[in-house]
């Protein structure tokens, strides 16, 4: 049976944090449940209720949140560790390719960032996760880097995807989704952001039969979005589709956006 706990926990007191979350996860591996974490950090006029005696307890709060962050990323880890374990052999592997995948694409990331990014994507794929069963799309093999962008695009082709990193990977199966519904798509993907292939990107814009962009990212307001604005130089319209949070867009939101930027674009 499947249930899920819920765990008040003060953060301020690390050490009884610590043993709370041993004991949750000893009662958790019992019948797999699913491990939520609850805090409230205190505000300041709180604080200031108690009387000025107490004013100088009041904890940082950039220390609180990042004690909250942290406690949630390693719970987050712990329940995904404890089902990857259950996996079969193939899908531990898929499962350690796409870990690796989503690591590189949010290493760029700093502090706070890069810790509530971790912890999404422990959250998100642990739900992927069922016995022995991963259900996450299977990698596509990526084309040889020594082919450039350009060269990977097609003229019959309408609309062009720009993504790099995980997004990548997963726009290739969207894709073959739209090109099976007859519709005419191809993919840019950078091999490297520094420097940014510009110069192919914007020999791309300016072909005819490209009618529009779609850039595609891990991040709510884009950070490749920026290079593909100014090497298309405003010649293509530009959409965007991304989460914050280290949370990846599915094939299924890839290819709405896609039919709708095509539809625009036309």
């Amino acid at each position: 049976m499947n249930r899920t706990i819920l765990v008040p926990i003060d953060i301020s007191d690390s050490e009884l944090t610590q043993r709370v979350i041993a004991h949750v996860e000893a009662e958790a591996k019992i019948d797999d449940a699913q491990v939520h974490f609850l805090t409230v950090i205190p505000s300041l006029p709180y604080y200031a209720s108690l009387g000025l005696a107490y004013s100088a307890e009041l904890p940082a709060m950039d220390d609180l949140k990042a004690e909250a962050l942290d406690t949630g990323l390693v719970s987050a880890k712990q329940s995904y560790m404890q089902k990857a374990e259950k996996l079969s052999k193939p899908n531990r592997a898929r499962l350690a390719f796409y870990e690796r995948s989503t690591l590189d694409a949010i290493r760029g990331a700093r502090d706070d960032v890069r810790t509530e990014a971790m912890r999404n994507y422990y959250e998100h794929t642990a739900k992927h996760m069922s016995g022995s069963k991963l259900n996450l799309p299977q990698p596509v093999q990526i084309p040889d880097q020594s082919q450039s962008a350009a060269m990977q695009q097609r003229p019959e082709r309408s609309i062009v995807i720009t993504a790099y990193g995980t997004p990548a990977r997963i726009a290739l199966t969207a894709l073959e989704t739209l090109r099976a519904e007859g519709l005419k798509v191809g993919l840019f993907r950078p091999i490297t952001l520094w420097p940014f292939p510009e110069e192919a990107l914007r020999k791309l814009s300016k072909a005819d039969h490209v009618k529009a962009f779609l850039d595609v990212e891990m991040s709510s307001t884009g950070q490749m979005i920026d290079d593909v604005r100014l090497s298309v130089e405003g010649r293509k319209p530009i959409h965007y589709l991304g989460h914050a949070g280290g949370v990846m867009p599915t094939v299924e939101e890839m290819v709405e956006a896609a039919k709708k930027a095509l539809k625009e674009g036309k």
